[in-house]
């Protein structure tokens, strides 16, 4: 597709050299990078603490170039809400109690591979 990656996500130990791969420009000046070093750059490093093994990165492009996860749902973003307060039920009568029951489906997917690249042994 032609289009750089945004984020790159590295375990912990491989976080200084994503950010030498990232950020050629300050490879050699400093072990430190502040925020006035890293304005203007087109990416960044993303620490993942989950991940134990040195070999494992994954790449990924900006979402609003080339969107790649999508969150769906199935009535919308307001959920349904259902009710038994009426006033002849037991729960109304005796506990002075309404019960709801709030229901809402959503779903996560990979919709296009091509932003997404990983290595992960």
């Amino acid at each position: 597709m032609g289009i750089n990656p945004r984020y790159l996500l590295v375990p912990r130990p491989l976080q200084l050299t994503g950010r030498r791969i990232l950020y050629p420009e300050h490879e050699y000046t400093a072990n430190y990078y502040s925020e006035n070093q890293l304005q203007g750059q087109t990416g960044d490093v993303i620490t993942v603490p989950d991940w134990t093994d040195t070999n494992d990165w994954a790449a990924v492009c900006d979402p609003a170039v080339a969107p790649a996860i999508f969150v769906g749902e199935r009535f919308g973003i307001l959920p349904e809400i259902f009710t038994a307060g009426d006033s002849l039920s037991p729960a109304v009568f005796m506990n002075d109690e309404t019960r709801l029951k709030v229901r809402q489906f959503a779903a996560v997917w990979v919709n296009d591979f091509r932003p997404l690249a990983n290595n992960h042994v």
